[in-house]
């Protein structure tokens, strides 16, 4: 009788072991899927057919061998709604979109002297991509959407 009652217990052991083996697999694996969906280095054709962006400004920007960000700001005149992407271009002439967010910039509205009006035209852009098998080069593409979702766009060379 002891006998059985050990292979039993001996069996449910290695059930639980093969379970949990599979369970932390599948976890790895869709860790791994997410982030590669999240920081996929896809490139990317901005829209630009609404003609050139002439208003904007990069403060800084800083490149190393596989990141990038980039401070500045860029605005489309009379338009109180802004949206900026900015993108990097690698060394292979491709186009990758720069994570970016919004950084309020009072000193825009007040240098326009149009009050509070583009005060949400700042942005820091940044991007690592640790899996990358190409350099970024110092090539920037600014592009501010309008109401209308249309792209102007600007290119900017970092020192």
């Amino acid at each position: 009788m002891s006998s059985e009652t050990g292979k039993i217990g001996k069996n449910k052991r290695i059930n639980i072991d093969v379970i949990f083996a599979i369970m932390l697999t599948l976890s790895l694996a869709m860790t791994y899927a997410f982030y590669m969906a999240w920081n996929s280095p896809r490139s990317l054709a901005p829209d630009t057919s609404g003609g050139a962006l002439k208003f904007f400004h990069i403060d800084s920007c800083a490149f190393g061998e596989r990141d990038v960000a980039v401070t500045g700001w860029a605005f489309l005149p009379g338009n109180w709604k802004i949206l900026n992407r900015v993108y990097a271009e690698k060394s292979n002439g491709n186009m990758v979109e720069l994570m970016s967010s919004f950084q309020p910039r009072r000193d825009v509205g007040d240098a326009f002297n149009v009050g509070g009006m583009y005060d949400k035209s700042g942005f820091i852009a940044t991007r690592h991509d640790s899996s990358a098998r190409e350099d970024f080069t110092k090539k920037l593409l600014i592009v501010s959407f309008d109401e209308k979702g249309v792209g102007h766009a600007a290119t900017y060379t970092c020192k």
